[in-house]
């Protein structure tokens, strides 16, 4: 057998652990986690913390299925709750929309002058696009966030008409508890 990739071995018998290629292996994977690893003392703490950042890759795929069931989990949202931030959210939109119509009511009764310079021609056109632009996109952000949380209280709504969710708030073990406050203010993990 040629194949230089399959090795065969005695029954009992373990492969040497002090071999070149079995420390040099260990040497890159020390490497490797020291590179993409934090670098100071606090980057530690922190990744100890937070479980080695936002996209750990350290999860298994069961945890990952857990974390996925909690996210779903809607037992404790209040549908009242979601119901007036929908009603502050559809305000929002409302507001930003009137007010866009303000400022091209505005626009339009003060048109550019034809006599400036064509750059702050050009500037001023710029400059009015940007401010509706960015108003009219504030309040479809705002009416679709508003349309996501009526749509969400109206659902925690029905699961809780049928049995099916609990509004009472879950109860959660406080983040702090896991930080020290010494004598100076500072914040210890």
């Amino acid at each position: 057998n040629d194949d230089i990739s399959e090795t065969s071995q005695a029954e009992g018998v373990e492969p040497s652990t002090k071999t070149v290629n079995k420390r040099l292996m260990a040497e890159i994977e020390n490497e490797l986690t020291r590179l993409d690893g934090p670098k100071t003392n606090m980057g530690k703490k922190l990744a100890n913390t937070f479980g080695g950042g936002l996209y750990n890759t350290y999860e298994t795929q069961e945890q990952r299925d857990v974390a996925l069931a909690e996210a779903k989990d809607l037992n404790g949202v209040n549908p009242g709750v979601c119901f007036v931030g929908s009603l502050f959210s559809f305000g929002c939109a409302a507001a930003c929309w009137v007010l866009v119509n303000y400022i091209t009511d505005i626009f339009s009764a003060r048109p550019i002058d034809l006599d400036a310079v064509y750059a702050v021609q050009r500037l001023s056109g710029l400059f009015r696009t940007v401010v509706i632009g960015i108003f009219a996109l504030l309040s479809g952000f705002c009416g679709v966030n508003g349309l996501g949380l009526f749509l969400l209280s109206v659902r925690v709504g029905y699961g809780v008409l049928i049995g099916e969710l609990d509004p009472t708030p879950v109860v959660t073990k406080n983040m702090m508890d896991k930080y020290e406050i010494d004598e100076k203010g500072a914040v210890n993990l």
